[in-house]
C-alpha cells in the first residue's frame, strides 16, 4: 500500500472513534427535551440533533472499522486533529440548519466558534 493510501486509513481509523464520542455529545440536549416533557412540540430539536448523531453514528463505525496496524505519527496526528476540528464544525452546523433555519455558513461559523471557544 502506498504511503498516502496508508497515511489516508490511519487518519480515518482514528477519527472513526472521534465521530462516536460527537454522536453521543449530540444527544445530550435530547435528554432535555425528554426530560421538560417537550416531545411534541419540540420535533424540530429532536430532529435537529438526531440526524447528525446518526451521521457520526455511522461515519463512526465506518472509519473504525478500516483496516489499521500502525500508531499515528506527528504528522499523522495533527491531520487527525485539524480535520477532526473542521468535520465537527461541519457536523455541528447541522442543529443550526434544521432547529433554527439558518444558513449552513452561518451554522458552521456558529459551531466552529463554539468549538474554539472564540464566540
Amino acid at each position: 500500500m502506498r504511503g498516502f493510501a496508508k497515511t489516508g486509513l490511519v487518519i480515518l481509523h482514528f477519527f472513526g472513534p472521534m465521530l462516536l464520542a460527537f454522536g453521543c455529545c449530540l444527544l445530550i440536549p435530547l435528554l432535555t427535551v425528554i426530560f421538560y416533557g417537550e416531545l411534541q412540540q419540540g420535533y424540530r430539536t429532536c430532529l435537529a440533533f438526531l440526524a447528525p448523531a446518526g451521521l457520526c453514528f455511522v461515519l463512526g463505525v465506518i472509519f473504525k472499522k478500516l483496516p489499521c496496524s500502525i500508531a499515528p505519527n506527528v504528522i499523522q496526528a495533527t491531520l487527525i486533529c485539524s480535520l477532526g476540528w473542521l468535520g465537527f464544525s461541519a457536523i455541528g452546523a447541522i442543529p443550526f440548519v434544521i432547529g433554527i433555519h439558518s444558513s449552513y455558513l452561518d451554522g458552521f461559523f456558529e459551531a466552529m466558534s463554539g468549538f474554539t471557544t472564540t464566540g
